[in-house]
């Protein structure tokens, strides 16, 4: 809480003293925050120190501020294109290339990649097999290492797309750094020129 260096004189508390014992409801604290943390009384303003509401966004602040070093660039592309940097190859919609790369030159990575259709501005089911692309497993990418994979639509509204619609691939990248702390990206995606038959990117 006060971000004091206390050595090893620090302690685990509860969040919630009714939450259970799961890591999510702890926050390390010195000896003075942690008196200070449990001194609650509800029923009168001044006794109420802090709040479950308020410890939880204080301790990832200062979890973040102590990890950031350890996020790694990972940037990556939603392209037609086979391999986006050495191949001129088209690969036929629905099929469609995820290029991303670890740029880090000594940390390794752990990434959960979730993509998520837009059409005409609201959101569809893309109807992806499980697994890379769905959240249901984990990217492992050593320091350099690039993966040029793909995906393919199976969302047969989307597989016929028509000349006016405008389809939206939105990513949501969750990094997991070397000491197994989460990092959450920013979500933005590529939006598909059905006519010109290529991706751009979309803030």
């Amino acid at each position: 809480m006060c971000e004091k260096a206390c050595g090893i004189d620090i302690e685990v508390a509860h969040i919630n003293p009714e939450g259970g014992n799961d890591i999510d409801n702890a926050i390390p604290v010195c000896y003075d925050c942690h008196a200070k943390i449990s001194m609650y009384n509800l029923g009168h303003p001044r006794g109420t120190k802090f709040k479950p509401k308020e410890l939880i966004p204080r301790r990832e602040q200062i979890y973040d501020k102590y990890t950031r070093h350890l996020i790694v660039p990972v940037p990556y592309i939603i392209t037609n294109r086979i391999n986006p940097y050495t191949d001129k190859r088209i690969r036929e919609y629905p099929d469609i290339t995820f290029n991303i790369t670890n740029i880090s030159d000594y940390l390794p990575i752990k990434l959960v990649i979730i993509l998520r259709g837009v059409l005409n501005g609201r959101n569809i089911d893309l109807q992806l097999s499980k697994g890379h692309y769905t959240g249901d497993k984990i990217w492992s990418l050593n320091p350099k290492d690039s993966v040029n994979g793909h995906f393919v639509i199976r969302n047969k509204r989307l597989v016929n797309l028509k000349d006016t619609d405008v389809l939206e691939i939105k990513a949501k990248i969750k990094l997991i750094d070397i000491l197994n702390r989460e990092h959450k990206f920013l979500e933005n995606g590529y939006v598909y020129n059905k006519k010109a038959g290529y991706w751009y990117f979309e803030p």
